[in-house]
């Protein structure tokens, strides 16, 4: 099976909304076909972010205040 260059690592839907993850090291970059991807996704009301950690994705998704303990 052949997908799209610069499909994201993680897809899914969050409060209804596409939502689409590219992982990433600290210092690993976006190829350009990532960002197209990325913003096209965006462009059409989804959320769409690059994620070096977890807590990337907690602040990006609004969660932090659902934690009991500090992260």
């Amino acid at each position: 099976m052949t997908y799209p260059k610069g499909i994201p690592d993680i897809l899914g839907v969050y409060k209804g909304r596409m939502l689409a993850i590219e992982v990433k090291t600290k210092k690993g970059q976006l190829t350009e076909a990532q960002e197209l991807f990325l913003n096209d996704i965006r462009r059409e009301g989804g959320l769409a972010f690059v994620a070096r950690s977890a807590e990337d994705v907690i602040e990006k998704l609004g969660l932090k205040d659902r934690f009991l303990f500090k992260i």
